[in-house]
């Protein structure tokens, strides 16, 4: 899934295992497929190569569980991020104002 954040809503189903791809890792995502698609357009041939693909592919991290594991993040419960203040602290969302962006503070 991609979305902005990794905690669960309060009215989301998850599904055991399921990860979410956040704005930070899509932009590191988006990154490593351009490169992937720069490394091989900087030759003529490269496309055709299935080696050359291949490596391209495991390079930039694009094949099988490789991709989950570095381009997306587990989905937590609602309100939970695991770290500070023990195994799970509670978090608690901000309207943004006008203007600004919606701000996330720990609840301690």
């Amino acid at each position: 899934m991609l979305h902005s954040s990794r905690a669960a809503d309060a009215k989301a189903t998850a599904v055991p295992g399921m990860r979410v791809i956040t704005l930070e890792l899509f932009e590191k995502l988006k990154d490593a497929v351009t490169a992937f698609a720069a490394a091989l357009a900087s030759s003529p041939d490269r496309w055709a190569d299935e080696q050359a693909v291949r490596e391209q592919l495991a390079h930039h991290k694009l094949t099988g569980n490789r991709f989950f594991t570095a381009y997306a993040d587990p989905l937590f419960p609602p309100d939970t991020v695991p770290g500070r203040g023990g195994p799970r602290a509670r978090f608690v969302f901000w309207r943004a104002r006008p203007g600004r962006r919606r701000q996330v503070r720990p609840l301690l």
